[in-house]
C-alpha cells in the first residue's frame, strides 16, 4: 500500500522526529509506516487551518485542526481501535514538536486536546475501564498533578528500568523480567500519582506508604513476589543513585525503607479488607480463568464486573433507585409463625424487621462481591437473597437469635425448612459463604462459625439426620 505524503506544514518536525530517540521508542509499538501514514492524514488535516508556519501556531488552531482529523476519522472508520492508534501516534509527534519549540503550544495544552477525545472515544465503545490503572489522589495541600511531567516521568521510568534490567549479570532476583518490569515502573508512577514526588525528591515516609498500598492493597502479588520485591527494589534504588535518577543520599535512605516496610506490606496483602477494588478486580478476573490476550473474554469479564458493581452501588449508597438487577424479596416474613418469648427475651416486630433488612444487605453484598464471580455463575441473585433471608428471619422466628447469638442447634431446624425449598444446593452454596463471611466480619465468633459450617456439610444425607422441621421447632418453644 503507498503512504501518504507528508505534507510541507508537518515535514521540518517530522525530519527531526524520525532522528529522535522519542521516535525509536514508538516504532517498536507502531511500525514506521503506520507512524507515517498517520502523520500524513494529521498533516492533512491541519492544512488549510492556517497560513503561518507551524512554529506560530497556538492552542486556537490545533484545535480547529484535530476537529477536522475528528471528521475524517468519524467518516471514514468504523472500528475504534484504529481511531485509537492514530490519535496515540498524533499526540505523541505534537508533544514531541512542543519539547523541540516546533510549535506555539504547551504540552499541558496538547494533552488537554487530546485527553477530551480518548474520553470520548471510551463513552462511544460504552466498555469500562480495564483494571490496572492507578488513582490519582487529591487533597487539600496536595500539588498539582501534572500530566506533562507524569507522561515524562513514566518515559524515563521505561527507560531506566530498562537499562537496569539489562546490566551485564542483571539483578539477581527470581521473578521474570516483564514482572520485575511492572513492579518497578509502577512504583515509580505511584509514587507520583499518590504522592507527587519524582525520584529526586523521594523520602522514605512516601515511599513505606506507597509500597504497602501499591504492593500490599492495589496488586495481587503473592508472598513470594513480595519477599522478591524487598531486594529487588534494594537494587534498582542503588543502581539509579549511581546513575543519577536519584541522589545517592536519597536511595541510600529509601533502601532503608523499603527493608523496614516489607513486613507491613505483607501484612497488608494478607488482609483482605485492605484490598482497593483494583485488587479484588484482578483477583476475580484470574479466578474466571481469562486469559491476558482473550480481548474478548476480558472485555465480557469487564461488562459483568461493572454489572456487580451498579448493583453494589444501589444498595450501598442512600437515596439512589434500587437498581433493577437487585431481586428484593417481599415483607411476608412478618407473617412468619414465630415465639413470642426466648431465653429472656422478647420477640419485637422492629428485631424482626432489623433481620430482615440486615439478611438482604449482607446476601446483595456476598453475591457482589468482585471476589465471587465463581459463586455468581453457581446461584442466582433471587436464589441468594431469598436464602439468606429465610435463614435470618427462620432464626429470629423460631429462637429470638441474631446472628451474635446464633447456634447451630437453633439453625438445623431452619435448614431443614430450606432443604425443602426450591434450588436447595445453590442455597447452601451461598450460606457456605455467609458464615465465613460473618466471621470475617467479627459478626460471628471463631466458634460459632466452625459450628455453623460443620452444619452446612454437602451430604445432604447426614445434614437430614441432624435436623427436625422448622414447624415442630416453633410448636416446641410456643408450648415451652
Amino acid at each position: 500500500m503507498e503512504i501518504p505524503t507528508i505534507n510541507a506544514l508537518l515535514r521540518p518536525a517530522w525530519q527531526h522526529f524520525i532522528q529522535s530517540t522519542d521516535y525509536r521508542r514508538i516504532v517498536t509499538g507502531y511500525g514506521a509506516d503506520q507512524i507515517e501514514a498517520v502523520i500524513a492524514l494529521l498533516g492533512n488535516a491541519l492544512a488549510g487551518v492556517s497560513p503561518r508556519p507551524l512554529a506560530q501556531w497556538h492552542g486556537r488552531e490545533l484545535s480547529k485542526g484535530l476537529a477536522r482529523l475528528d471528521r475524517f476519522l468519524a467518516s471514514a472508520v468504523v472500528d475504534e481501535e484504529p481511531v485509537t492508534i492514530a490519535l496515540e501516534i498524533s499526540e505523541y509527534f505534537l508533544l514531541f514538536a512542543c519539547q523541540q519549540r516546533r510549535i506555539a503550544v504547551t504540552p499541558d495544552e496538547v494533552i488537554a486536546l487530546f485527553d477530551e477525545r480518548f474520553a470520548a472515544l471510551a463513552e462511544a465503545t460504552d466498555e469500562p475501564a480495564l483494571p490496572g490503572s492507578l488513582d490519582i489522589a487529591e487533597g487539600p495541600g496536595m500539588p498539582a498533578f501534572h500530566e506533562a511531567t507524569y507522561r515524562k516521568l513514566m518515559q524515563d521510568a521505561e527507560a531506566w528500568t530498562d537499562q537496569f534490567l539489562a546490566t551485564p549479570g542483571g539483578p539477581k532476583t527470581p521473578l521474570p523480567p516483564a514482572l520485575c518490569q511492572l513492579a518497578l515502573v509502577t512504583l515509580v508512577e505511584a509514587v507520583y500519582k499518590w504522592h507527587r514526588k519524582t525520584p529526586k525528591t523521594w523520602t522514605q515516609q512516601a515511599l513505606k506508604a506507597t509500597m504497602i498500598t501499591l504492593y500490599g492493597c492495589e496488586l495481587p502479588l503473592e508472598p513470594a513476589v513480595l519477599a522478591a520485591l524487598t531486594p529487588l527494589v534494594t537494587d534498582f534504588l542503588t543502581f539509579g543513585g549511581a546513575h543519577g535518577w536519584l541522589k545517592a543520599a536519597t536511595a541510600a535512605s529509601c533502601c532503608r525503607a523499603v527493608a523496614a516496610v516489607a513486613p507491613q506490606t505483607l501484612e497488608a496483602a494478607g488482609d483482605p479488607t485492605r484490598w482497593r477494588e483494583n485488587k479484588r478486580m484482578l483477583i476475580a478476573m484470574g479466578e474466571s480463568g481469562i486469559a491476558p490476550d482473550d480481548e474478548a473474554g476480558l472485555r465480557a469479564f469487564m461488562l459483568d464486573y461493572a454489572e456487580q458493581q451498579a448493583v453494589r452501588a444501589a444498595w450501598l449508597q442512600p437515596g439512589l433507585t434500587p437498581s433493577p438487577l437487585v431481586f428484593e424479596p417481599d415483607a411476608r416474613y412478618l407473617q412468619l409463625v414465630h415465639v413470642t418469648e426466648c431465653d429472656g427475651r422478647q420477640w419485637r416486630k422492629a428485631n424482626a424487621t432489623r433481620m430482615h433488612n440486615a439478611a438482604v444487605a449482607v446476601a446483595r453484598e456476598i453475591w457482589s462481591d468482585s471476589a465471587n464471580a465463581r459463586l455468581r455463575r453457581q446461584v442466582a441473585q433471587a436464589t441468594a437473597v431469598l436464602t439468606v433471608a429465610a435463614w435470618y428471619d427462620g432464626l429470629y422466628a423460631s429462637a429470638l437469635q441474631t446472628p451474635k447469638r446464633w447456634t447451630a442447634a437453633a439453625a438445623a431446624p431452619v435448614l431443614a425448612a430450606l432443604q425443602n425449598q426450591g434450588d436447595f444446593a445453590a442455597g447452601r452454596l451461598m450460606l457456605q459463604a455467609l458464615i465465613p463471611h460473618l466471621a470475617a466480619a467479627s459478626a460471628l465468633t471463631p466458634e460459632q462459625a466452625e459450628a455453623l459450617a460443620a452444619l452446612l456439610v454437602s451430604d445432604e444425607g447426614n445434614v437430614r439426620s441432624k435436623v427436625i422441621s422448622l414447624a415442630a421447632a416453633r410448636a416446641a418453644r410456643v408450648g415451652g
